[in-house]
């Protein structure tokens, strides 16, 4: 028999949907840079500890001061990344890749007002987590960086939110 209302169920079976949602509170950008990119038709906003550091076919996004390993085997300390698709790679042919992997989950973002594939992923081995959003030009992903100076900062949470700042300019 299909429950009558939500008060005929079960305390511990209500707790347990309870669990799942998902409560937000807007984030304050008023205290956030604004970025303008020279390369890609784009801006956003960024918290005061970040450093933005543009090249013509990236972006990258890290908590001041961005720094990359001295022999470049290790990295750098960029928790978000937007790159130009290259080498023939397209918005179709990286979804394809990643469409076979059962780890991943793939739902939609909205940026500015439309939507785009979005993949989220946590690595089974180390347990770090990412997220990927594929534009028609190019991808943004955000993880844990290798050379992070703070393992318990929540890097998704906070590209979640500087994404929701993006703005697509003409």
């Amino acid at each position: 028999e299909m429950v009558n209302s939500f008060f005929d169920m079960d305390d511990a079976f209500v707790s347990q949907i309870l669990s799942t949602f998902k409560f937000t509170t807007p984030i304050d950008t008023s205290t956030w840079k604004n970025f303008s990119s020279k390369y890609f038709t784009l801006s956003f906003k960024v918290p005061q500890f970040t450093q933005v550091v543009e090249a013509q076919n990236n972006i990258v996004i890290a908590k001041a001061p961005y720094v990359t390993s001295p022999n470049g085997t290790a990295g750098d300390n960029a928790f978000m990344r937007l790159i130009r698709y290259a080498n023939g790679q397209t918005q179709a042919s990286t979804l394809a890749q990643l469409s076979g992997n059962n780890e991943a989950t793939i739902s939609t973002a909205t940026v500015d007002g439309q939507s785009f594939p979005r993949v989220d992923y946590t690595e089974p081995v180390s347990g770090v987590r990412f997220f990927s959003v594929f534009f028609e030009k190019s991808y943004l992903s955000v993880t844990v960086p290798a050379m992070s100076a703070d393992p318990s900062f929540n890097y998704i949470d906070l590209g979640d939110q500087i994404l929701s700042t993006f703005k697509f300019t003409k």
